[in-house]
């Protein structure tokens, strides 16, 4: 009887060493492994590299250990405090975007109405990092201001004249006083963009030309031409390297433009962005807003090379820099 209660024991024992086995290979063919994944280190990473990108300061930002044991694949809560000139939706596209991948799902909830929100990112089901985020009324990222004067508009055609006016980002075209430019006012205006006039050799026209043979009166009554023909403009530039600028009735043509209280300036203080090369056009344009100091700047550039570099310039959004009017940065 004994022989046989050992004997059923040890059936029992061999048995139940089958059987852990047998389940032990079970989980271990289930358990989560995946060819693509991403861990919660990399993520956190991205997350703190977009932030940077975005123009966040540090201050913003803090991470703090996860206390919550049933999230244990989550080894950090970063709390992020929002700057007021960032949309929360910008924040979560570009985010998204650098952790784009199907087994990524990214989800955001908003905890207080426009105010407080939520970042969660699941990786192949499993939740691997999570971000609060309170969006402060009194912050704003150090961005700078700038503008662009688009020079050689009349060397596109009109059809691409017209695309470029169509670009979202505000400029000013640059215009000389002659018939021809002074028929663009109206298009531009309408695409809701502005235009600056520019003194300069080029000018043409019986009603624009401002000759150094002329009287007085003529002197002055083509320049009230000028700013009839161009209403819509306060701005208006001189060429100083032109014949024009070194005439010798100029001075009479400059305060005539200061009677009729015009902003009329130097156009040599501004920054041209100019070089052979296309990929230094860009590489300028970010060397001068970096070395600015934080103060606005205003370019002239090439029509053909702003083209070039408005692929670009989402990278300069980002940091929380922004273009605005000519005007609004006067």
């Amino acid at each position: 009887m004994k022989k046989k209660a050992v004997q059923y024991l040890l059936l029992i024992s061999i048995s139940l060493l089958i059987i852990s086995v047998a389940v032990d290979i079970v989980f271990k063919k289930q358990e989560m492994h995946f060819e693509k994944d991403f861990s919660a280190a990399e993520i956190e990473k991205t997350y703190l590299n977009t932030l940077d990108e975005c123009g966040f300061d540090s201050k913003w930002i803090k991470i703090k250990p996860n206390r919550d044991g049933a999230n244990d694949s989550v080894p950090h809560i970063i709390n992020v405090k929002l700057p007021s000139d960032l949309p929360f939706p910008m924040l979560v596209k570009y985010f998204q975007s650098k952790i784009d991948a199907p087994f990524v799902k990214l989800r955001c909830d908003e905890l207080k109405r426009d105010k407080d929100f939520s970042i969660k990112v699941f990786s192949n089901g499993i939740l691997k990092f999570e971000s609060d985020i309170e969006r402060e009324t009194e912050l704003v990222r150090k961005g700078v201001k700038v503008s662009f004067i688009i020079t050689g508009f009349n060397d596109l055609s009109v059809a691409q004249q017209t695309d470029l006016l169509k670009t979202p980002y505000p400029f000013a075209v640059e215009l000389v006083p002659t018939d021809k430019d002074a028929a663009l006012t109206d298009s531009v205006k309408k695409f809701k963009k502005d235009y600056i006039v520019t003194f300069n050799d080029d000018i043409s026209g019986k009603k624009f030309l401002l000759k150094d043979s002329y009287s007085r009166d003529k002197l002055i009554a083509n320049v009230l031409e000028i700013l009839s023909a161009f209403k819509y403009n306060s701005l208006y530039l001189i060429d100083t390297a032109s014949d024009l600028h070194s005439q010798s009735n100029y001075p009479l043509i400059e305060k005539e433009m200061k009677r009729n209280k015009i902003r009329f300036e130097n156009r040599n203080t501004y920054i041209c962005l100019d070089d052979d090369k296309k990929e230094n056009i860009y590489n300028g344009f970010i060397q001068a807003v970096e070395g600015s100091g934080g103060d606005s700047r205003i370019f002239l550039i090439d029509a053909s090379n702003y083209i070039s570099i408005l692929d670009k310039v989402e990278k300069f959004f980002r940091k929380g820099n922004k273009i605005i009017s000519v005007y609004e940065n006067l």
